[in-house]
């Protein structure tokens, strides 16, 4: 995605095609390499030579070819994931910050074994047995951003979650499921990068109308935002839409309970499937 953005950013008033004859390739490739959510690789070299007919400032290449030679070697993601998925988890991956509404599921990051078994078979009843456990595999592997080392990454993943309460209700997987689903969900929010907050149903009629993820950037700006879909979903990075999403989760953020209440909403949840 940075690679994207930068490019986008130095083409400026130039038109795809002028590039594309300035670096002697297709304007198929130049319109590729700066669509962040492409999946196809990054070849060094092309990014050098788009640098270059750019006029970007050779620090500011040579810092594009180094990180289009990191990303040479496919994330662990590539085959594990769907393709339309691909692209969230390769900006997962490179966020230091990600912040979560949820009105239908518990997010994946936060989500049990069982409980992620049981969304999978909801959503994909005719998927084998094998499928399934892959999908549930894939899912806790994406967990492990939550507790990677600070090298060479920025750290753990900073994740800010807003669930409507609904979902503490809705017994996905029955009963059991659901009390350890919950459990889980009171000890990722003692995680010192982990907030939780609850979106109570006295709340009323609220600032959202569907599930969305805000990925954040090193200095944790909102970079782009995911907006769930049935299978797949919309990627924006550019206002207004961007925008809009952010004002939605601060406007969210204010009409849910507290962190200490928000606890106390869980443990009341818990209780009622004891």
């Amino acid at each position: 995605m940075q690679i994207a953005k930068q490019l986008e950013a130095l083409r400026g008033d130039l038109t795809q095609q002028q590039v594309a004859d300035r670096a002697d390739v297709s304007k198929a490739t130049v319109s590729r390499y700066e669509d962040w959510t492409n999946t196809q690789k990054i070849v060094p070299r092309t990014v050098r030579v788009l640098c270059d007919a750019l006029g970007a400032p050779s620090e500011v290449r040579d810092a594009l070819v180094a990180l289009a030679k990191e990303l040479d070697e496919p994330g662990w993601w590539v085959g594990k994931v769907p393709p339309w998925m691909t692209p969230f988890v390769s900006l997962e991956t490179e966020a230091s910050t990600e912040r979560v509404f949820s009105s239908a599921y518990i997010p994946g990051l936060l989500q049990t074994r069982a409980y992620a078994e049981a969304t999978h078979l909801a959503l994909e009843p005719r998927a084998t047995r094998e499928t399934v456990r892959a999908s549930v595999d894939a899912r806790m592997e994406r967990q492990k951003v939550l507790t990677r080392d600070p090298q060479p990454n920025a750290g753990p993943l900073r994740l800010w979650v807003i669930l409507e309460e609904g979902l503490l209700h809705r017994q996905v997987g029955g009963p059991s499921v659901m009390a350890e689903q919950i459990s889980h969900l009171i000890e990722q929010a003692e995680r010192p990068n982990v907030d939780i907050q609850m979106l109570p149903y006295a709340q009323g009629a609220h600032a959202a109308v569907s599930s969305f993820v805000l990925f954040g950037d090193g200095h944790g700006a909102a970079s782009a935002v995911y907006v769930e879909l049935l299978k797949g979903g919309l990627y924006f990075h550019k206002d207004p839409e961007l925008g809009d999403y952010i004002e939605s989760f601060e406007r969210l953020c204010s009409q849910a309970a507290s962190l200490p209440d928000s606890l106390k909403i869980l443990a009341k949840a818990r209780k009622e499937f004891a």
